[in-house]
């Protein structure tokens, strides 16, 4: 019964396994926006996370 609803095909090569389920139908909406969600979420903590290096580090260099 799992090999009926099996698509196999070849994810691009950035994708994520879970994009390349979802995109071949493995994969519900539900969860596929649920993941769409921690990506967006994890992308806006690393700008952050660079923003803030760049500026303690900034701020320690022009205070010597």
């Amino acid at each position: 019964m799992f090999l009926n609803t099996l698509s196999i095909g070849e994810p691009k090569k950035d994708e994520g396994n879970l994009c390349a389920a979802f995109k071949f139908g493995n994969f519900s909406q539900d969860q596929y926006d649920i993941h769409q969600q921690k990506k967006e979420r994890k992308e806006k903590e690393s700008i952050l996370i660079k923003l803030v290096t760049s500026v303690s580090t900034q701020w320690t260099y022009s205070r010597n």
